[in-house]
C-alpha cells in the first residue's frame, strides 16, 4: 500500500492500518480466558518447533444428555373403587387421592408428582389403622395392595424428579460463553445436590414427609449449576491436547531432534514457552476445573448412586460415558507432561 503520494490519503491510509490493528486487539482480547490461553501456547508452542498447528477436531465432544422419552417413567395408576373411595372420609389420604386423581396431579411436572407420591405413603398408614379398627377388610386390603405398589415405585419416581426432568437437563446444558469460568463458581449447587441426597436418604428410611419445603428451592439451584460448562471446559482441553500431541508426535517422527543450533529453533526459548504459557497458563486453569471437578461431580456421583435403583438404562450408559470423557480429558493433560519431559531430553 502507497500512502505518500498525498497527505489526506496518507492520513486514511494512516487511520485504516490503525484500526486494522485495533480490530486485531480487540479480537484477541474477546477470547474466553481458557481457550485465550489453549490457543496461545499451541500457537506459540508450534511458532518455536517451527510447525503449523494443527486444527481441532470436531469429533471431541462430551456424550449427548438422553432423550427425555428415553427417560420418562409412568408410574401405573391405581384407582380406588370410588364408593370405597367415598367410604375413606376422614382419611387424610382422601385428599391426597384426590389430588392425584385430579387433572392438576395428572400434568404436574416430576418434583410435583414426587411429593403427591411421599404424601400417598405418608397418609396411608394411619387410613389402614382406622379401616382395620372399622372392620372394612376389603378396602384394607385393597389400599394395603396400593401401599405397597407405591413403595415399590418410589425408586424410579424420585429419580424422574431428581436427575430426568429439566433442571438435571439445564444443569448439564453447556453453556454459550464460558467466561472466567470456572471463577466465581459457588456453593450453592453443590449444597443443593447434597440436599437432594440428604432427603433421599431419609425418603428411602420410610420417613416419607421429610423435607417437602426444601425440594424445590433445591431443584431451582440444580437448574442453575455448572455441570455444562464443566463438560464444555474439559472439552475444550481435550481438543486442544489432541491437536498439540499429534502435532509434537509428527514433529519428533520427522526430526528427532531439536538440539540447540538447528535452523529456527532455539532450546532455552522452547523451555520458556513450556514455563510460560503452560505451566503459567494452562495448568492453572486446569487445576481450576479439577477443584470444581471434585466439588461438583463427586456430589452429583453421590445422588446418582442413592438413587440407582431408579435409573433407567439410558441414562446409565450416558453417565457410564460422561465419566469415561471426562477421565480421558483429564488424562490428556497428564500424557502432555510426560510428551514435554520427551522434548525436553532432546532439546537440550
Amino acid at each position: 500500500m502507497r500512502c505518500c503520494v498525498f497527505p489526506l490519503i496518507a492520513c486514511k491510509c494512516v487511520a485504516v492500518i490503525a484500526l486494522a490493528w485495533l480490530s486485531l486487539i480487540l479480537s484477541a482480547c474477546s477470547g474466553e480466558p481458557g481457550t485465550r490461553k489453549l490457543e496461545t501456547y499451541h500457537a506459540r508452542l508450534s511458532n518455536v518447533l517451527d510447525f503449523s498447528p494443527s486444527a481441532l477436531s470436531g469429533s471431541i465432544k462430551p456424550p449427548a444428555f438422553p432423550r427425555p422419552a428415553s427417560l420418562r417413567f409412568e408410574a401405573p395408576r391405581e384407582e380406588l373403587n370410588l364408593l370405597d373411595f367415598l367410604s375413606l372420609y376422614g382419611c387424610e389420604l382422601q385428599l391426597v387421592v384426590a389430588n392425584q386423581n385430579a387433572a392438576l396431579g395428572r400434568v404436574a411436572r416430576p418434583s410435583q408428582r414426587l411429593l403427591l407420591h411421599l404424601q400417598f405413603l405418608d397418609s396411608a398408614p394411619a387410613c389402614l389403622v382406622q379401616l382395620k379398627e372399622q372392620g372394612k377388610s376389603d378396602l384394607f386390603g385393597q389400599l394395603e395392595m396400593v401401599f405397597e405398589s407405591k413403595k415399590h415405585q418410589l425408586p424410579a419416581v424420585m429419580w424422574q424428579a431428581l436427575l430426568g426432568a429439566e433442571e438435571a437437563r439445564a444443569f448439564w446444558k453447556k453453556p454459550v460463553h464460558l467466561k472466567d469460568y470456572p471463577e466465581n463458581t459457588g456453593r450453592e449447587p453443590v449444597d443443593a445436590i447434597a440436599g437432594l441426597s440428604r432427603l433421599v436418604k431419609e425418603w428411602q428410611a420410610g420417613r416419607y414427609d421429610y423435607g417437602w419445603k426444601e425440594l424445590e428451592g433445591y431443584l431451582d439451584a440444580l437448574r442453575k449449576g455448572d455441570g455444562g460448562a464443566l463438560l464444555k471446559s474439559w472439552t475444550l482441553i481435550a481438543a486442544h491436547m489432541q491437536a498439540v500431541h499429534t502435532d509434537v508426535k509428527e514433529w519428533l517422527a520427522t526430526r528427532g531432534t531439536c538440539t540447540t543450533g538447528q535452523p529456527g529453533f532455539d532450546a532455552n526459548i522452547f523451555s520458556n514457552v513450556v514455563r510460560k504459557f503452560f505451566v503459567g497458563e494452562v495448568q492453572p486453569w486446569a487445576a481450576g476445573l479439577n477443584r470444581r471437578f471434585y466439588e461438583l461431580i463427586e456430589p452429583v456421583r453421590e445422588l446418582e448412586r442413592l438413587l440407582g435403583p431408579g435409573e433407567p438404562e439410558a441414562y446409565a450408559n450416558w453417565r457410564m460415558a460422561r465419566a469415561a470423557f471426562i477421565d480421558s480429558a483429564r488424562a490428556s493433560m497428564k500424557s502432555h507432561v510426560l510428551q514435554i519431559g520427551e522434548l525436553q531430553s532432546l532439546c537440550k
